[in-house]
């Protein structure tokens, strides 16, 4: 997060310029009038005000909408993307999204059982990146066993890959209260396949390509190929 962190920084910057620039232009144009100094200074302040947040949030949003500038800014801490992830020794994976919301790193995701079947969902309160760990809080709604209850807990993801670009695997853990403070190890590999994606964004095709993506990978401490498409797309 160092460098989008610098990049905000530049984007404020880059901000305070073009709120300047709006203001001399609106100065300009006030010189046409004969109007009272406070209310010169009045309409040059709300006009410095507004354009320096419409310009900061300009720019923030046109990075969000665009994956490649994130990327670029990211670098080789590019975590965002889908990802599959089984915990260690069960027989329980996910499908983990890792995204950025307004600055901040969203980390969400559904959890299946072997013929896949949704047992809980999750998504962070809180993520934070130094480095190659990513450490989130997030709350879980849990589906199994009974009604459905909300638990919370802590996770920590390392990520590892080839070194200057971005990482495709990740280990690390999860301590869920609903599981008394046990804590699970977990690992998961970034789906890159663009067909696969989309095979497992559809509602139809999602759980034949679950139960694959069990079935081939659960608990196997191979890489994850994401090649196996059942269908056409």
């Amino acid at each position: 997060m160092e460098r989008y962190k610098r990049f905000l920084e530049w984007t404020r910057t880059l901000a305070v310029f073009v709120a300047v620039f709006i203001a001399e232009l609106v100065l300009k144009g006030l010189e046409n009038y004969a109007m009272p100094l406070w209310a010169t200074t009045l309409a040059l302040g709300i006009t410095a005000i507004i354009s320096l947040h419409v310009a900061e949030a300009g720019l923030v949003r046109l990075v969000e909408a665009a994956p490649f500038l994130r990327r670029l800014i990211f670098a080789h801490q590019w975590i965002e993307g889908l990802w599959f992830d089984e915990v260690v020794g069960e027989n329980h994976f996910a499908l983990v999204t890792i995204s950025t919301v307004e600055g901040e790193l969203r980390v969400c995701g559904e959890q299946f059982d072997e013929h896949g079947a949704i047992t809980a969902t999750w998504e962070s309160c809180a993520a934070v990146l130094e480095g190659s760990t990513l450490r989130t809080i997030y709350r879980s709604p849990q589906f199994y066993n009974g009604p459905p209850t909300e638990t919370s807990g802590m996770s920590t993801y390392v990520f590892t890959g080839r070194p200057g670009h971005a990482p495709d695997f990740y280990s690390g853990s999860f301590v869920d209260a609903a599981e008394g403070g046990r804590r699970c190890q977990i690992r998961g590999a970034r789906i890159k396949e663009q067909a696969l994606i989309r095979q497992l964004m559809n509602r139809e095709s999602r759980r034949a390509e679950l139960v694959e993506l069990a079935r081939t990978h659960l608990n196997s401490p191979k890489e994850l190929p994401v090649k196996h498409l059942s269908a056409k797309v």
